[in-house]
């Protein structure tokens, strides 16, 4: 990038350049210096009114000699201008800078981030961070390299005034990180990455590693569709959502909470497709106009019809030529981990998993057709139990209590219970990262595992 820079009409100049530790030393030599952070540019009085476009910048610096001697300053018309406001008069003053490469893949960024589970505040930070690096050096991401990264953390550091440490390197295509007690030292001086920084640092090389994979790696095609006419009525809509490719795929029911299908479903599927599977949402709750209000009915009234819809949705999994039709799953939330429990209770896939499962079917006392004592046995599918102990919806006793159901039965299980993470967790607003990233994970692991 070299140095650009600009001079107001009051007689002050701004330069900006990419992360160099003696550019920024000779900066800081220069009498009235200022550095603005948001604007990643430099700004002094011109006392001596020497700098002009192509010419050494021959600014004196505080022990009398010309801070960038032998330097160039470029005004390079090609690049992107920036109005910022002047920091010493209030005038408003240009500067250059390369425009940020590989921004398009800031959106596939944010999609993975958000399916990995990240709240919408953590995203957005991971983000600004990402595009300031790449505008900090002027690269796109395959051109990144460890220096630049190096380099980047120190100038955060200098600018924050942080006190930990980090080592950076790359290894293949994944950049790694580890905090340590040492400094990071630039040239002769030291600078210290502090506690402050400390979650900043970790989270930016983890994040950095995902969007040099994203930017540098083929986006994962995927189809999805409307489909009509499933279930007992013939009046169940469902969403398609599958890998682009000829197959066979795996299929898997993705199913909702009591509150219908929501975009988490849609998104949740979208991603297991990501990951080699066939996904099929049904609406089945609407098929039979239960509202949240009215859930009971799901795991009574209609309890036969629904189990019958649900049947009838991997039926349109089977006959589909790009699934497998022996390698079939369902995933559930809440109401819908009730329901994937008992499919995988009574056979009609080959694994189960329940996140938050509404294991009292919905509510207290009631009459539930399908009962876990009564359908799980040792011939039942596997099914992995994901439930946390701060669950005021579904208590976690009710998890305690199906465990001992399994363990009874002799049907294969596994189960992670969450310590301090209540009801919904893997979604927006009551979100809790950790518990979602590693219930996502224990998923693919148990999928791959009897699906693959």
């Amino acid at each position: 990038m070299g140095i650009s820079g600009s001079k107001d009409s009051s007689g002050s100049i701004t330069i900006a350049f990419s992360y160099n530790p003696d550019y920024v030393a000779k900066v800081k030599s220069i009498p009235g210096h200022k550095w603005h952070p948001a604007e990643k540019c430099w700004s002094f009085p011109d006392s001596d009114g020497t700098l002009t476009p192509h010419s050494p910048l021959n600014f004196r610096g505080d022990k009398g000699g010309l801070a960038f001697e032998g330097e160039e300053i470029h005004i390079d018309p090609a690049l992107q201008a920036k109005k910022i406001p002047s920091p010493l008069v209030g005038e408003t003053t240009i500067f250059t800078h390369e425009r940020v490469k590989g921004e398009g893949d800031f959106q596939d960024l944010r999609r993975e981030l958000l399916s990995r589970k990240y709240s919408y505040r953590t995203v957005k930070g991971y983000l600004y961070y990402n595009r300031d690096f790449l505008n900090f050096t002027g690269k796109g991401p395959s051109d990144i390299k460890e220096n630049d990264i190096k380099n980047y953390l120190l100038y955060l550091a200098e600018e924050k005034q942080s006190a930990t440490s980090t080592q950076i390197w790359i290894k293949g295509d994944i950049v790694v990180c580890e905090v340590v007690s040492c400094s990071l030292r630039a040239g002769t001086g030291v600078v210290r990455l502090g506690d402050t920084m400390k979650h900043l640092v970790r989270g930016f090389i983890v994040i950095l590693s995902l969007f040099l994979m994203l930017s540098t790696s083929p986006a994962v095609a995927i189809e999805q569709m409307t489909v009509s006419g499933l279930g007992v009525k013939k009046n169940m809509q469902a969403d398609f959502i599958l890998p682009d490719g000829e197959g066979p795929f795996p299929g898997v029911l993705v199913l909702h909470t009591s509150g219908g299908v929501q975009q988490g479903d849609i998104q949740f599927a979208r991603e297991l497709a990501k990951q080699g599977y066939a996904c099929l949402v049904p609406y089945y709750f609407d098929a039979h106009g239960i509202t949240a209000k009215t859930r009971q009915l799901a795991t009574t009234k209609y309890a036969e019809e629904i189990f019958s819809d649900l049947v009838d949705a991997l039926g349109y999994l089977k006959k589909n030529q790009k699934v497998n039709k022996d390698k079939l799953g369902a995933v559930g939330f809440s109401m819908g981990g009730y329901w994937a429990l008992i499919l995988a209770a009574k056979g009609r896939v080959q694994v189960g998993v329940s996140y938050y499962g509404a294991l009292s079917g919905g509510g207290k006392g009631l009459d539930l057709k399908y009962r876990f004592e009564d359908v799980f046995t040792k011939d039942s599918s596997p099914v992995l139990i994901l439930h946390g102990d701060n669950d005021t919806v579904v208590p976690v006793i009710l998890a305690n209590q199906l465990s001992a159901i399994l363990n009874a039965a002799k049907t294969p299980y596994e189960m992670k219970i969450y310590a301090g993470v209540g009801h919904r967790y893997d979604r927006h607003g009551s979100l809790d990262e950790n518990a979602a990233n590693d219930s996502w994970n224990r998923t693919l692991e148990f999928l791959k595992k009897h699906l693959k």
